[in-house]
C-alpha cells in the first residue's frame, strides 16, 4: 500500500474548491490542509478532523505534513506564494496564467531549480481528454503534417461575479491572460512549440464592464503552421451552440443570452456575494461532471489529410474515409488530470506543463498585448520548450479506435 501525497490547497476560491472532489476521488492523494485568509472559506472544511486549516501563508510553509501545494490565489499573488512554498520545500500546482509577468514567472522557475522541487502551471485546458487525443493523433501521423489551428470562443466571462483584480491588465486580469492561457495553451500543444510571429488586436468594447474583453490573434509557428484565435467574453453569442452544447468544463451549458450581463448590471447584490455565495458555490459544484469531455470554444485542428473538432463524446476526425470518432470516456480530464501529472511528475516522468511551460505560454499572451498596442507584428525570441511524446498509454487508445486505412 503507497503512502498518499499530501497535498494542500491555498486559495479556496472557485480554482481551489474545484480540485477538492478530484482529490478526495483519488487513492494517491489526500487532502491534508487548506489555507486562505478569509475564515468564512475555511468553514466548510472545520468539520473534516484530517484537513488542517491554516489562516496565513507562512502557517502553510511551515506544515510538515504537506507535499505538496495547489496555488489558487489571485494571479498577482502566484509569484510570491509560489517562490515561498517551493522555498519551504513542496511540490507545487499553480494555476494559469503562472504569473503577471514573464520576470516573475522566471523567478519561480528558477525558484523551482533552487529548491529541486516540481512546478506544475495548470489547470488549463491541454490537460483535457479531448486535446490530448488530438495531439496522439498528430503524432501518430495517420493525418500526415499539421498545417493550422482555429479556435473561436464566446462566453459570458466579462459579465460573470469578479473581483476587480480580473479586470486589471497590471495584476493579470482581462481576457488575454485568463482566457488566452487555456488558448495558448492548446495551440502550443498541439504544436509542440511557440509561435515565430504574432499579430493581434485586444478590444475594450463595453465602457459598463472596462477590461480586455476580447482579442483577435494570428499566429506563424515553425513549419509553415498557422493559428488563430478569437475570444468575446462580452454575453452575447455563445459558442455552446456550435459545441454539441460542451462547455468549458465539460458540462452540457443551455446558453442563457445576456444573463449575466444583466445580473452584473442591475441586480443590488454585492459582487462578491454572487462570486463567493452559497448559491454560486452550489451552482459550480453542479457543474463538475467528471467523465465528460470539455470543448473551449470551437476548435478546428488542420492536418494534410484530414481535419479534427471536439465531438459530443470525443473527438471527430474527417479524413478520406469519412468521419470517425475517438472516444475519450476511459481517459482521465480536467484537474483528474492535472493530479496524474503531479502522481507522473513525483516518480521522475518528465513534466509536460512545467514551469518554462509556463512561462512560454504567458510570454505569448504578453506578446498578444504587445502586438495590440504597437499595432503591427510581434517577432518576440520565445523560449520553445517542447512538449514531451504522449505516454503510451494514450497512444495505444488512440491506435485502438482508428479505422483501418
Amino acid at each position: 500500500m503507497h503512502t498518499p501525497i499530501r497535498i494542500a490547497i491555498l486559495g479556496l476560491g472557485p480554482a481551489g474548491t474545484a480540485l477538492v472532489p478530484e482529490v478526495d476521488a483519488d487513492a494517491r492523494f489526500t487532502l491534508a490542509a487548506v489555507c486562505d485568509a478569509r475564515a468564512a472559506a475555511l468553514e466548510a472544511f472545520q468539520t473534516r478532523s484530517n484537513v488542517r486549516c491554516h489562516a496565513t501563508l507562512a502557517a502553510l510553509c511551515a506544515d510538515r505534513a504537506v507535499d505538496a501545494v495547489y496555488i489558487a490565489t489571485p494571479t498577482w499573488m502566484h509569484a510570491e506564494h509560489a517562490i515561498a512554498v517551493l522555498d519551504a520545500g513542496k511540490h507545487v500546482i499553480v494555476e494559469k496564467p503562472m504569473a503577471v509577468d514573464v520576470a516573475g514567472a522566471r523567478s519561480m522557475v528558477e525558484a523551482a531549480r533552487r529548491a529541486q522541487r516540481l512546478l506544475i502551471v495548470g489547470h488549463s485546458q491541454s490537460f483535457e481528454a479531448t486535446i490530448r487525443v488530438m495531439r496522439a493523433v498528430i503524432d501518430s501521423g495517420r493525418l500526415g503534417r499539421l498545417r493550422a489551428i482555429n479556435n473561436w470562443c464566446y462566453t459570458d466571462w466579462m459579465f460573470k461575479p469578479r473581483d476587480q483584480s480580473e479586470f486589471d491588465r497590471a495584476l493579470g486580469g482581462g481576457v488575454v491572460y485568463r482566457q488566452g492561457a487555456h488558448q495558448i495553451d492548446v495551440m502550443r500543444y498541439l504544436t509542440r512549440t511557440s509561435p515565430l510571429a504574432i499579430q493581434a488586436m485586444v478590444g475594450q468594447w463595453d465602457a459598463q464592464r472596462p477590461g480586455d474583453g476580447s482579442y483577435s490573434a494570428h499566429f506563424i509557428f515553425p513549419d509553415q503552421v498557422t493559428g488563430s484565435l478569437f475570444y468575446s467574453g462580452y454575453d452575447h453569442f455563445s459558442a455552446t451552440e456550435l459545441t454539441f452544447g460542451l462547455g468549458p468544463m465539460g458540462s452540457k451549458d443551455q446558453p442563457s443570452y445576456g444573463t449575466s450581463r444583466r445580473l452584473a448590471l442591475t441586480t443590488g447584490e454585492a459582487e462578491a456575494t454572487r462570486k463567493y455565495g452559497s448559491v454560486a458555490q452550489s451552482r459550480r459544484a453542479s457543474m463538475l461532471t467528471p467523465g465528460k469531455n470539455a470543448a473551449f470554444g470551437i476548435l478546428i485542428v488542420s492536418c494534410e489529410h484530414g481535419d479534427m473538432r471536439v465531438g459530443d463524446e470525443g473527438v471527430l476526425v474527417y479524413d478520406d474515409a469519412g468521419r470517425w470518432s475517438i472516444p475519450v470516456d476511459t481517459l482521465s480530464t480536467g484537474r483528474a488530470a492535472l493530479l496524474d501529472e503531479l502522481a507522473r511528475g513525483l516518480t521522475g516522468a518528465p513534466l509536460t506543463h512545467d514551469g518554462l511551460w509556463g512561462l512560454a505560454n504567458l510570454e505569448v499572451c504578453v506578446a498578444i498585448l504587445a502586438a495590440s498596442d504597437q499595432a503591427a507584428q510581434v517577432r518576440p525570441g520565445f523560449n520553445h520548450p517542447v512538449a514531451p511524446p504522449c505516454d503510451a498509454a494514450l497512444t495505444g487508445h488512440v491506435n485502438h479506435h482508428m479505422p483501418a486505412i
